[in-house]
């Protein structure tokens, strides 16, 4: 957990419950995410409105969707 703790400085620490969403498409996240406990469901919705799994991350890992590091809305759901 090194590069993490190098990176820390950089950014804030914020919680969430399980299934809460950190990033919803058409609203502008926060950028770059990195997950120091728990995991994250990357979803896309269908016409239909449901969630498709696209990836989960896990602790330890980090994730920014292309569009948020823009300064964009999101094209993906983050939960």
């Amino acid at each position: 957990m090194a590069p993490i703790e190098r990176v820390r400085r950089f950014g804030q620490c914020f919680s969430y419950a399980p299934g809460e969403a950190l990033v919803q498409v058409g609203v502008v996240g926060r950028g770059l995410t990195v997950i120091l406990s728990g995991q994250v469901e990357v979803t896309q919705r269908d016409d239909a409105g449901r969630h498709e799994l696209i990836v989960t991350y896990q602790a330890g890992q980090f994730l920014g969707e292309l569009a948020n590091l823009a300064g964009r809305p999101a094209l993906v759901d983050f939960s």
